[in-house]
């Protein structure tokens, strides 16, 4: 009889707890890994937007005074212009 059961036993099919064990582990630190990406993901976006933000600002700032010289210069030119035209000199 005893015999007769062990053969039984290794005609079934199906997985050992320890084959049960290891594929739970695996599939566990595989979605562990694909939170922790998701998480630093969210967390580049965010450094991201604000990086981009703050290069946008620097931008328009940059382009306020590059136009503000722009202007001072053209006026600087024409007062120039002005003051030789007023005093009776010719431009060279």
């Amino acid at each position: 009889m005893k015999q007769q059961n062990k053969r039984s036993r290794k005609n079934t099919s199906g997985f050992t707890l320890v084959e049960l064990t290891v594929a739970m582990f695996v599939l566990t630190v595989g979605v562990l890994g694909g939170m922790i990406m998701i998480v630093l993901g969210m967390t580049w976006d965010n450094t991201n937007r604000m990086d981009t933000t703050a290069t946008n600002a620097a931008q328009a700032v940059l382009a306020e005074k590059i136009d503000r010289s722009v202007d001072q210069a053209r006026f600087r030119i024409r007062l120039q212009h002005w003051n030789r035209s007023s005093s009776g000199s010719e431009p060279t």
